[in-house]
């Protein structure tokens, strides 16, 4: 925690000093700062209602010390837990994992690859070509992802116990040259409660839209996103299924899915995305979205 804090000083980053000490606080008292910082009233832990209501509640009282939750939200240690489940066959082809920069040897890697950080969320560099990009950079920017602990400066509590590693994935396409379109499934025990497609990643014009279980839009959250109009994926009801199973043990989690060009790839399982502020949904939309999380 103090060399934390010491990075933060030395960073010159307000932002995460502040976020620092905050996580200093209880895993309670934290969530109460978040919640009334977005939302300018005070958390109800005992009946919470809306989408980020629930969700710090349930980091607040769930995810500290949970080693499940942890090792679902570990990028690497996740792939286990899919395998468990009779998914391998959705995994990304792993390139390598790594303790650090320097077990990378950046010239044996192919030209196009993911690298991600284990520990975190926003940790991503996408290289579709590697004679654009720096080695000396990109390793500088890992090396300091890699320093940061992200579970204590952003207060989202099942990253703290994660290792911090390095994973170097097979880069993805749409088979059209494309980044492929983000399918992230919002479900709560088994149930699918809405799917969040992203399309046009990677570029200025990035366009969202939200469906139901049937891809149907969902009026009441597309109409606070830049949306577009979103087509079916062709593998959408083995999509939907691999939702459900992925979230059956959880109260909430978010499954982020690919339709590529070589079928559906696993993304990622998420417990607080948007660090638990959708400021981008309105009350209506937090009450909808949060009336379908069973947490008890």
């Amino acid at each position: 925690m103090i060399n934390e804090i010491k990075h933060s000083i030395k960073s010159k980053n307000s932002k995460d000093l502040v976020r620092c000490f905050k996580s200093l606080l209880s895993p309670t008292a934290s969530g109460k700062i978040v919640f009334l910082k977005n939302h300018h009233r005070r958390i109800d832990y005992k009946n919470p209602t809306l989408l980020d209501e629930k969700l710090l509640t349930l980091c607040a009282k769930d995810y500290y010390n949970n080693s499940l939750i942890t090792k679902c939200a570990d990028k690497y240690a996740v792939r286990e837990y899919i395998e468990e489940k009779g998914l391998g066959g959705i995994l990304n082809e792993l390139i390598g994992v790594y303790d650090g920069t320097d077990k990378i040897d950046w010239n044996a890697l192919p030209n196009q690859f993911a690298i991600k950080c284990t520990h975190g969320s926003g940790y991503n560099i996408v290289v579709a070509n590697k004679a654009d990009f720096n080695k000396d950079e990109v390793f500088a920017k890992l090396n300091y992802w890699l320093e940061e602990d992200y579970g204590i400066i952003s207060a989202q509590h099942q990253y703290r116990a994660i290792p911090h590693r390095i994973i170097i994935e097979k880069y993805l396409t749409d088979g059209h040259g494309s980044l492929p379109t983000d399918y992230k499934f919002f479900a709560s025990r088994g149930n699918v409660i809405c799917c969040l497609a992203i399309g046009g990643r990677g570029e200025d014009d990035e366009k969202c839209f939200f469906a139901d279980k049937n891809f149907d839009s969902i009026p009441i959250l597309n109409n606070c996103v830049d949306s577009f109009n979103a087509e079916k994926p062709k593998e959408y009801d083995k999509m939907l299924e691999i939702a459900k199973t992925l979230s059956e043990d959880f109260p909430f989690v978010r499954v982020d899915l690919y339709e590529t060009e070589a079928g559906i790839v696993f993304g990622e399982l998420t417990f607080t995305p948007m660090g638990c502020n959708h400021n981008y949904l309105s009350e209506e939309a937090q009450e909808f979205m949060g009336s379908k999380i069973n947490i008890r």
